[in-house]
């Protein structure tokens, strides 16, 4: 674990014990929003590289396949082989739930995301699949971008 990432986990643990209360209100930065935005954009290009450019140089990705990626390049390797195998021509739309700011220049982000497009071998397009998203953001120069991105598929409960 890098020393950035140290110093964020630190904020965050300190301010926890502290018993600091943040502000449970949207007042996050609309910047910091739009990285759902921009992420989803970049997915229905096609374009890893942009997806990849939304995290910082040490962030790290995990998808709902498994598949882990730590590191922009080592990021965008993995959205290129995610978005040129079977979800090449797919749509994620990413829908920001909550976004909270944590500590100073760190925001939590919970989502709920819809892949649609998904074709099964015989070529069929099977329904809209839902996806949970829960993200860590950071404001590095102003600029707000993914430190952790986790995208995973909610499991059915039995019904009662």
């Amino acid at each position: 674990m890098t020393h950035a990432r140290y110093g964020i986990a630190l904020a965050v643990a300190v301010a926890a014990l502290a018993g600091v209360v943040f502000a449970q209100e949207e007042a996050t930065p609309n910047d910091v929003r739009s990285l759902a935005a921009e992420f989803s954009k970049a997915w229905e290009r096609g374009d890893a590289a942009a997806m990849a450019g939304l995290f910082t140089a040490e962030g790290d990705l995990v998808l709902a396949t498994g598949l882990k990626a730590e590191g922009r390049a080592k990021i965008e390797n993995a959205l290129e082989a995610e978005i040129r195998g079977y979800m090449q021509g797919t749509h994620f739309r990413i829908a920001v739930d909550s976004a909270r700011e944590v500590a100073k220049d760190v925001v939590f982000m919970d989502g709920s995301a819809s892949l649609a497009g998904v074709k099964t071998p015989d070529g069929s397009v099977v329904r809209p699949l839902p996806h949970l998203v829960f993200a860590v953001a950071v404001n590095r120069d102003g600029k707000w971008m993914f430190e952790a991105l986790r995208i995973s598929v909610p499991v059915p409960t039995a019904p009662e």
